[in-house]
């Protein structure tokens, strides 16, 4: 087995950071629209079933 190299674990370290940063930017996005969400909801049941709709969009 050969053991990878300084710049091939910093290339893996990268391609990972990258990947983590599409994900953390995906699940802000969707904070965001929660939010906005239960901002406009005008109870508890009205937000449930909008989650319960974005949820099945994605």
């Amino acid at each position: 087995m050969n053991t990878p190299n300084v710049a091939e674990l910093l290339v893996q370290q990268t391609e990972k950071a990258t990947r983590l940063a599409v994900e953390v930017e995906q699940l802000r996005q969707r904070l965001q629209e929660i939010a906005r969400l239960s901002a406009e909801c005008s109870d508890p049941d009205e937000l449930r079933r909008e989650l319960d709709r974005l949820t099945r969009q994605q």
